[in-house]
């Protein structure tokens, strides 16, 4: 018998009965710190996940990881580690927003997430690394395929 699915009300992933998107996410941190192997993805494990659930970020906050997303999938590098004026500016003293707290992004009901939390694969790191690669690539280009754009603390589509 097939176990029952959840599916997420933020990114739409259909997860095990009795799981939520946080439990999948707190499982890729635990392999992640656990393991460099795994570790090795997590600039864009941690960005791909907080951009599907943007109840856990501000508006601003949504606009820099989705920046600091984009920017890493472009480079293939973790875009902070390159940059050093994006991770002074990202730096709690130097920049003027705060990632959580205050009013969440609101995202388009038309937006629809072709690649989610629940495509990760924890068989080995190798697989773990290619599937979180490919949703933090698929999050970039769902977002810009929306033609949407960052509006207040709207996601604005059609412009």
């Amino acid at each position: 018998m097939e176990t029952p699915k959840t599916t997420c009300s933020e990114c739409g992933a259909n997860v095990p009965g009795g799981t939520v998107c946080r439990d999948w996410f707190d499982r890729c941190l635990a392999v992640e710190f656990s393991d460099p192997a795994y570790f090795a993805v997590h600039f864009l494990s941690v960005p791909a996940y907080l951009l599907q659930h943007p109840s856990q970020l501000s508006g601003d906050g949504w606009d820099a990881m989705y920046q600091i997303l984009t920017n890493s999938v472009r480079e293939e590098t973790p875009y902070l580690n390159t940059n050093t004026d994006a991770r002074r500016a990202m730096q709690s003293d130097e920049r003027a927003f705060r990632f959580t707290g205050g009013e969440p992004k609101v995202l388009p009901a038309t937006l629809r997430w072709t690649r989610t939390i629940a495509d990760v694969r924890f068989t080995n790191a190798e697989e773990y690394g290619g599937d979180v690669w490919e949703w933090a690539r698929s999050v970039v280009a769902d977002v810009e395929a929306s033609k949407c754009v960052s509006a207040a603390k709207r996601l604005v589509c059609g412009v």
